[in-house]
């Protein structure tokens, strides 16, 4: 029997790369059917450009062709995650449409599905980017480990194939501040990487902000871990302990030994350079405090992960 593979293709403001993109996937339909058929998802992200337009002129081509239009931005892992509710294939392929991954690997994630594989990953051997750009992103995937509950491969892509079972727990996922890539890392199942060399992005630029994607980051850690929020009582605990230490050691200094080691302690100064040092623990404390409840008020908001305009 043909079997449907759902390409899942998030994009914003990408109308003059949609065309080039289409062509290259259709050269992989074309060889890999009759086995395989595809049917494309675009996930339009409240682009403000042209790319619905372009999307709609792609609907006379052979590849069976869908457009999820949000009504304004809501972010990439919305989109993927509105793409992979509606795909409806045995597996479903997420990638950019920008080039900068490889479309010619999806005969490869296929080959390895058909294996047994039920996720594969796609990894960059390489990352183009820049400088500060890829410290903070081994910093990010070097917290992570550290902190949080869920390991991830330094250089992993959202460029993955899904097996049927995989989108269908994926679905089922309900919180609002999500990273697809380490949802899927946190699943589980039986999974495979493959390498590549990153593609160069035939037109435009990213889209992802360095705000954005420190955002993301930092919506990552609080979904995945609690050790930050344990650590501001352990600090606070250790602080408890320093304070006490240090006025026990002030008090022998200033009042039995009559100031043996010639600190000449100032009273007052000193309580209240203590009091402020505490005062800035504290307040450290409740901005960690702050995160977690920010996180935990939009769950139970209870708001739609996106909202679709046009179908």
């Amino acid at each position: 029997m043909t079997k449907i593979v759902s390409i899942i293709v998030p994009v914003y403001n990408e109308e003059a790369g949609i065309a080039v993109f289409d062509a290259a996937l259709r050269a992989v339909a074309g060889r890999l059917a009759p086995e395989f058929t595809f049917e494309c998802i675009y996930c339009n992200d409240g682009s403000t450009d042209a790319t619905s337009k372009s999307i709609d002129v792609l609907k006379k081509n052979v590849l069976s062709i869908h457009e999820i239009e949000f009504s304004r931005r809501f972010g990439k892992e919305a989109a993927i995650s509105a793409g992979l509710a509606s795909a409806t294939g045995q597996c479903a392929i997420v990638i950019d449409s920008d080039l900068e991954h490889p479309v010619e690997l999806i005969s490869e994630f296929i080959a390895r599905w058909k294996r047994g594989v039920e996720v594969v990953i796609g990894v960059r051997k390489r990352p183009k980017t820049g400088f500060i750009r890829s410290v903070c992103s081994s910093l990010f995937v070097w917290v992570l480990h550290f902190f949080g509950d869920t390991r991830i491969m330094p250089g992993a892509t959202d460029f993955r194939l899904l097996d049927r079972k995989v989108i269908d727990v994926f679905n089922t996922l309900s919180e609002h501040d999500r990273m697809f890539r380490v949802l899927i890392d946190w699943l589980g199942f039986k999974r495979e990487e493959v390498y590549f060399e990153q593609g160069i992005r035939k037109n435009g630029v990213s889209r992802y902000s360095f705000n954005a994607l420190f955002r993301l980051a930092v919506s990552a850690l609080l979904s995945h871990s609690l050790l930050p929020l344990r650590m501001a009582g352990l600090l606070g605990i250790c602080i408890t302990f320093i304070s006490i230490a240090l006025s026990l050691f002030m008090i022998i200094d200033k009042y039995i030994l009559n100031n043996a080691g010639n600190y000449n302690f100032s009273g007052p100064a000193l309580l209240a350079v203590l009091n402020m040092f505490l005062v800035g623990i504290v307040l450290c404390s409740i901005g960690i405090l702050s995160l977690y409840s920010a996180s935990i008020k939009r769950e139970v908001s209870n708001r739609p992960l996106y909202v679709i305009r046009k179908k």
